[in-house]
């Protein structure tokens, strides 16, 4: 049995396929109902799933607050007390889970603060029930992928006016003593471009 079930409606399906990939990507056991057939088998499977999950992601959205079949699994797994409630947008949990802590996307998996606590959440829980989380897991892509959206700008920058320094010292200047100066140069930006990679760019922005 999978660790982790999420439930959502199924207009929810794109949303919910990003989380159990990112989840999956990482090394985490999810079952997410993708591959299933309906019917008596379907509904049994959920039902044994959830019975053994250890954490049970519900998504709150304007479609699943008003699904008969996920207030059901949120209801089952808030019984057992593994239920982790997150909230697309301003929508409000349905009436018996509102007293729940949920956690609250505004945009849907692309905000850093609210990403780590769910990260956070998770690996707590995981490590809480017996289950150590994989080192990093849920981290690195999101994170990285979050630095680099954040920053981009900056970064073009910093690569804009070493260009612009590296090509006023070869243009400029032809002396040795110049074109060792433009060597040391492009080191210096070869070493702030790995800063940057690694999360250190307002080290590198301040060396300018």
């Amino acid at each position: 049995m999978s660790d982790i079930f999420i439930s959502y409606a199924r207009e929810d399906l794109p949303k919910a396929r990003l989380l159990a990939e990112a989840m999956i990507a990482d090394g985490l056991s999810v079952w997410w109902d993708h591959d299933l057939l309906g019917g008596d088998q379907f509904r049994e499977e959920i039902s044994e799933t959830i019975a053994a999950a250890k954490i049970v992601i519900v998504i709150w959205s304007e479609n699943s607050v008003r699904s008969p079949f996920v207030k059901d699994e949120a209801s089952r797994a808030n019984e057992r007390g593994v239920l982790l409630p997150v909230a697309i947008g301003d929508v409000e949990p349905p009436v018996g889970f509102g007293e729940l802590q949920t956690i609250r996307f505004k945009r849907w998996a692309e905000t850093t603060a609210e990403w780590e606590t769910l990260v956070r959440t998770v690996q707590a829980r995981l490590r809480a029930a017996g289950s150590a989380p994989v080192p990093g897991a849920l981290h690195s892509s999101r994170r990285e992928l979050s630095f680099i959206n954040r920053n981009i700008d900056v970064f073009l920058l910093i690569m804009f006016a070493q260009s612009i320094r590296l090509d006023q010292a070869i243009l400029g200047d032809h002396s040795r003593s110049s074109r060792i100066s433009a060597f040391a140069r492009m080191t210096s930006f070869r070493m702030m471009a790995v800063m940057a990679t690694l999360g250190g760019l307002p080290r590198a922005v301040n060396s300018l």
